[in-house]
């Protein structure tokens, strides 16, 4: 076990630098503070909330990634099932099938469009959904990280 893993396994993230902190709240605003100052134990809560918080969005994010993944293969199989049976409809003879063909397919599209269209829609309004959560929580570990830095 090195010293930024703990003892379950998880990485720690790296003791935060209270001179820096100190410093930079002198510069911003004139006022000095010591470092047993329990002004750090806000700080402190504030990065195990924030650490949570962020486990709990990673889950979350991950488990609808899973779904999502699931739900493609389920998506890719239909679409393979249904490329069979065009296939096994293209290979019967005469022209009475071949219309039948076309009246079976012409009313399986009709009745299928509109529920697949809103299906197809409701998908995506997923995957957007899930995108732009994983970019709002990249963009605050971003700043997070760069307050760090900064101290």
């Amino acid at each position: 076990m090195n010293s930024s893993t703990t003892f379950n396994g998880e990485r720690e993230r790296p003791m935060m630098d209270q001179n820096k902190l100190r410093t930079l709240v002198f510069e911003k605003t004139g006022i000095r503070i010591d470092t047993m100052d329990p002004v750090f134990a806000l700080v402190a809560l504030n990065e195990a909330v924030l650490d949570d918080s962020v486990a709990q969005q990673a889950a979350v994010i991950n488990a609808a990634a899973d779904r999502l993944s699931e739900q493609a293969d389920r998506l890719g199989a239909a679409s393979q099932r249904y490329a069979d049976l065009l296939q096994q409809l293209d290979n019967t003879t005469g022209s009475e099938t071949h219309e039948r063909r076309h009246t079976i397919v012409g009313e399986a599209g009709e009745n299928q469009l509109p529920g697949a269209e809103q299906q197809y829609w409701r998908r995506h309004a997923g995957s957007a959904a899930i995108a732009l959560a994983t970019a709002l929580l990249t963009v605050l570990l971003l700043w997070v990280t760069g307050l760090r830095s900064a101290v």
